[in-house]
């Protein structure tokens, strides 16, 4: 780092350390939430459009980043830090990252559908780091997957696979998806996980 700050002419090297400034004297943390701002109550604290019923957990502010650019939330957050586990209790460290009242029970990994980059497909992530498990899904389901997705309506696909190698969704006809509760993807073998009651939009192929 030292070699590249060498290279700046005088102006850059300016601007870089205002930058520098700027972090220490202007970010600071959420009276609410923990997440960093610029003021008292980060903007999506005071976001009156947001649910405030449905709160989310994460260890990392850059968390909250991640899953407000995958558009899959509109609750409120609590920024954890510095916090450790035993080995014995990854389960709950999951869950600390993956919490949604009242939509994930103890010990499962929440996910949910984020509409694919080419038309008629999707992915599976998780609540925690927005991972995508499409292929250890596939890898663990023995019989039709179709029943693993839900529509606004509450019917189910008319077709739908799960690419083994890129952990892609396709699913047919056109609408709004979520991955069913628990319950039902436990009768499909896939346990552990818990579907996100999170919509996803899924275009025509």
């Amino acid at each position: 780092m030292v070699f590249s700050l060498l290279s700046f002419d005088k102006n850059k090297l300016t601007l870089f350390s205002d930058s520098i400034l700027g972090v220490r004297d202007n970010i600071v943390r959420c009276d609410t939430c923990n997440n960093i701002c610029e003021r008292d109550n980060c903007i999506i604290c005071d976001d009156k459009t947001r649910k405030d019923n449905v709160l989310f957990v994460v260890e990392h502010p850059k968390d909250v980043i991640l899953f407000e650019r995958l558009g899959i939330f509109n609750g409120q957050y609590q920024v954890i830090v510095n916090v450790s586990f035993e080995e014995s209790w990854q389960k709950e460290r999951q869950n600390t990252q993956s919490f949604t009242i009242d939509a994930v029970p103890d010990g499962l990994l929440g996910i949910a559908l984020v509409p694919g980059t080419v038309a008629g497909t999707a992915n599976i992530v998780t609540a925690c780091g927005g991972i995508d498990v499409g292929a250890q899904i596939a890898s663990v389901a023995t019989t039709t997957i179709t029943t693993a997705f839900i529509n606004e309506a509450g019917a189910n696909p008319t077709t739908a696979t799960i690419d083994p190698d890129t952990g892609i969704v396709s699913i047919a006809p056109a609408g709004s998806y979520r991955i069913a509760p628990a319950s039902v993807l436990d009768g499909l073998d896939i346990v552990g996980y818990d579907g996100l009651n999170k919509f996803a939009t899924i275009t025509g192929a």
